[in-house]
């Protein structure tokens, strides 16, 4: 199990406040931002929706242990499960495949994606951006939470959007899923 400086469900790193301090912390992020999407790096601009999937995962960290799937079902999640998918992690090459996709997302992006891999729809400059959040998801063990401007060829009614990411794990220590809530937003 972590030691105390890497518990990923310290409060210091994530549940409801800033992980890490700052809008942006590299290089890299402030790349992804001028293309219209990045990190989230201060949980406190996080959509209220996200905030309360964010305080429910922390409350199922049990001594540092990551929860794991069983942890966020349905029945912890409540209304918000329309708002979540559940992705496999997958660790060679890094990506991830949805196994679960609340209908809210779908509607949001038009499509269904139950099966596909990040791969499989992705490519690019976003493909690079979201396998480094893979990356990032895996070697952390913490939460992570992305933005980005509302891509052009969906043709729904939103502006932007936010991603929190949640990093599940059957082991409490490997991180093998992952919940993603979504907030579609229109300002």
């Amino acid at each position: 199990m972590a030691g105390g400086g890497d518990n990923p469900c310290d409060p210091r790193h994530g549940r409801l406040s800033p992980y890490p301090p700052g809008p942006v912390s590299s290089d890299e992020d402030r790349e992804s931002e001028s293309r219209h999407y990045g990190f989230i790096r201060d949980f406190r601009s996080l959509e209220p929706t996200l905030h309360q999937m964010l305080a429910l995962w922390g409350s199922k960290c049990i001594e540092g242990a990551l929860p794991r799937t069983r942890d966020m079902g349905p029945d912890v999640l409540k209304g918000l499960v329309s708002h979540v998918a559940v992705v496999d992690v997958l660790h060679d090459p890094f990506d991830y495949r949805y196994r679960i996709v609340g209908s809210y997302i779908e509607d949001m992006i038009g499509e269904r994606r139950v099966g596909r891999r990040a791969r499989e729809f992705m490519s690019g400059p976003m493909l690079d951006f979201t396998i480094r959040a893979v990356e990032e998801l895996v070697r952390d063990r913490r939460p992570l939470a992305m933005w980005g401007l509302k891509m052009p060829w969906i043709e729904r009614d939103y502006k932007r959007w936010q991603v929190l990411v949640l990093p599940l794990s059957e082991s409490g220590e490997i991180v093998d899923r992952a919940i993603m809530g979504f907030a579609f937003l229109d300002t």
